[in-house]
């Protein structure tokens, strides 16, 4: 608990505002070399029997492209959920692990990322919950490793995106973690898929129109100087992978 409380302090979070934090868990695996249809079938026969839609099990999957998770499966889970939702939710059962650790770890070559994520609400402009109905619905993250502790001039700056999202009508979550290293993501939801990303203008001139002849400049180089490396990738949901 010491060391989650230490996390929130890093990403800007108040420790009064922790019990009204809504969460977000995934886990990523890259897969063996030639398993991915045995992955596939394992997968949507667990998910299917243990992880129904609308249950505190349910699980949505993503393969992701591009980054370096390239061609790994994220699942996530326990969407929206509050720090006393998640202590009171179910825990898997004995059956549901033995039913993933025979049928589906055989084909896991290794989990390269599990951590849980914060739903920064005054950050975003979009709800954490998507309401696309495209069942292969595409997202794109930017995932910034930041240094210890950025201070409030590097929150001022990422407050300042949610104007320039509206203006340029993109819709973004943003998430920091929880656990694990200390990163904000910037998640942007495509409704059109990956044409949308050709609609968008020049940054600094949307940018110095909404705060000033200038302030892109200043404003980037403040967020450079708490970021340590930046990961760009593409999240598209695999609908037979996931909760029905």
């Amino acid at each position: 608990m010491k060391k989650l409380l230490l996390v929130l302090c890093l990403t800007g979070i108040s420790l009064s505002g922790f019990s009204q934090s809504v969460t977000l868990q995934s886990s990523t695996y890259k897969i063996k070399m030639g398993h991915g249809a045995a992955f596939r079938a394992a997968v949507e026969s667990h998910v299917d029997k243990y992880q129904k839609l609308g249950s505190p099990y349910e699980v949505t999957v993503y393969q992701i492209g591009g980054g370096k998770y390239n061609g790994q499966f994220r699942f996530v889970g326990r969407v929206g959920f509050s720090w006393a939702q998640r202590e009171a939710a179910p825990q898997n059962t004995a059956e549901q692990w033995n039913n993933w650790r025979e049928n589906v770890l055989p084909h896991i070559e290794e989990q390269t990322g599990f951590g849980i994520q914060l739903y920064r609400t005054m950050y975003s402009n979009t709800p954490l919950k998507s309401d696309d109905t495209n069942p292969n619905r595409v997202s794109r993250t930017m995932s910034m490793a930041l240094k210890f502790a950025p201070p409030q001039e590097f929150w001022d700056v990422v407050a300042k995106y949610k104007n320039f999202w509206n203006k340029n009508g993109s819709s973004y979550i943003v998430t920091s973690a929880a656990t694990g290293p200390n990163t904000l993501n910037f998640i942007r939801r495509l409704r059109n898929g990956v044409k949308e990303l050709d609609a968008g203008g020049v940054m600094i001139g949307t940018w110095d129109e909404l705060y000033g002849k200038g302030s892109y400049d200043k404003d980037m180089a403040i967020m450079r100087n708490y970021i340590v490396e930046t990961d760009v990738y593409f999240q598209t949901r695999q609908p037979t992978l996931s909760s029905k």
